[in-house]
This record gives structure tokens, C-alpha cells and sequence, in this order.
């Protein structure tokens, strides 16, 4: 599936990926959960994702957490270097923050704390599997841990450094349930599961305002679109803020 993407985006001559452990050169995939950075036009996508996306104790020691949020943070980090302008940013990993997710309480052992608050930090949309369902929450300012629920936005179509949403989209396949321990938490707002809600995620980008975007989830059986939303980036204003570009 990586090397998909980057001979998509590499070879139409439009952006560039770069792996882990090469920072100068594309990234090999060796095994499924490779690290990976893409930037495609004014999107930049971080690709995290099983084993690398993961911060659970079984794997490598515990290490693999804090060398992906070192990963995510030097490849957001060198935007100002690499690219005219990045306008959204994005993380992908298989695997959803128990934190995050409205899926069964069975699946929801994720430790991914630090990885989705790398993420929220920079602005990138938190876009995960693993549970069998669609499910999004509302914008946040925090996204929560071991001990604290996330915080909502006042501002809820407006994302930028700091504020994000985090999207599960993994209701293509096995029937899912949304009976999570926080489903019906008040910073949540959708879940849908089971083999009749299976769908995707399109999202149309504005030509003339990069910036604004519609995303719509639509059932592949019915046809029906049953989630729309808009957002707004302000990375840009953010990012010059901090005089980075």
C-alpha cells in the first residue's frame, strides 16, 4: 500500500515521500507499519501504520511510541524547507486511541497517547482503523489520556496547530459495534457500525479556496451519504505566525 502511494505521488512528479530511517532519500517498506512522510500539492501525509503506531509495552520495549512522535515531529517540522505551503496535515496509523474511539470496549486497549497529541499539536487530522466502524469526534483541543476526556473546540469547522478531529474510518469489511465506553461521551459525534453501514470517507477539496473542504461519508451499499461536514484549515496563518514560512 506505501509503495502504491509513492509511486502515485513520486512518479507523477507532485510531491515526495521519505521514510524513517533515510531522510534524504524514499523510504524502503520492509514490513507493514513502515514509517512514512508524503507530501502531495498542500497536503502532508504522515503514515504510521500498526507496529510503528503503536505505544503498547509488547512491542520493541515500548520504544516505538516516542520514535514515532520524534518521526511526526521532524517531518512536520521541515515543511518550511520542502514545500511552498502546506495547508493540511494528516496521521494515519492502523490503530485508534482508546481515547478516541465510540468502537467495543474490547478493541479500545490502544495506548496511543502520545502519538494522537503529536498529531493534535500540529494541526494533522487523526485518521485510523482497526475498530470496524465510522466514527468521528467534534474539533478538539485536547485529546485526552489515561485520565482526562478530551476537550471540545469552541471553534468547531476551524482546524489549525493544536486543534484537530480524529476520524475512524474502518467500516469496510467485519461487522463493528458502537458500544464504547465513550460513545456517547459529549465530544463525540457519530459512530456507525455493522455490515449495513459499510462505507468511506470522501473528502472534495475548494479549487480556489484550498483551504475549505467537504467531508462526506457514504454508505457503499445504499449509496446514501449518512455524515457531511465541513472544515476550514488555518495552518497556513498559524504556521507564518511562527514565522516557519
Amino acid at each position: 500500500m506505501y509503495e502504491l502511494y509513492s509511486e502515485r505521488i513520486v512518479k507523477k512528479g507532485r510531491g515526495f515521500c521519505r521514510g524513517y530511517y533515510d531522510t534524504n532519500k524514499l523510504g524502503t517498506v520492509d514490513e507493514y507499519g513502515e514509517r512514512y512522510s508524503c507530501i502531495y500539492n498542500n497536503h502532508h501525509i504522515i503514515f504510521l501504520g500498526w507496529y510503528q503506531g503503536s505505544e503498547e509495552r509488547s512491542l520493541a520495549g515500548g520504544r516505538e511510541g516516542s520514535l514515532s512522535v520524534a518521526f511526526i515531529d521532524r517531518e512536520f517540522s521541515r515543511e518550511n524547507i520542502e514545500s511552498e505551503g502546506v495547508q493540511w496535515r494528516y496521521c494515519v496509523h492502523h490503530r485508534t486511541s482508546m481515547k478516541l474511539t465510540g468502537g467495543s470496549a474490547e478493541q479500545s486497549r490502544m495506548d496511543v497517547d502520545s502519538i494522537t497529541d503529536a498529531c493534535r499539536r500540529h494541526g494533522a487530522l487523526i485518521i485510523s482503523g482497526h475498530h470496524h466502524i465510522y466514527a468521528r469526534t467534534k474539533m478538539l483541543e485536547t485529546v485526552g489520556g489515561k485520565s482526562s476526556d478530551p476537550l471540545i473546540s469552541e471553534d468547531q469547522e476551524i482546524i489549525t496547530e493544536g486543534r484537530t478531529m480524529s476520524i475512524v474510518v474502518g467500516n469496510g469489511g467485519y461487522k463493528g459495534n458502537c458500544d464504547g465506553k465513550h460513545s456517547k461521551e459529549k465530544w463525540f459525534h457519530i459512530c456507525k457500525g455493522g455490515k449495513r453501514d459499510r462505507g468511506a470517507v470522501i473528502a472534495t477539496f475548494d479549487e480556489n479556496e484550498g483551504q475549505r473542504a467537504t467531508f462526506q461519508y457514504k454508505n457503499s451499499l445504499s449509496g446514501i451519504v449518512e455524515d457531511r461536514f465541513e472544515i476550514e484549515s488555518n495552518l497556513q496563518k498559524t504556521i507564518k505566525g511562527k514565522g516557519l514560512l
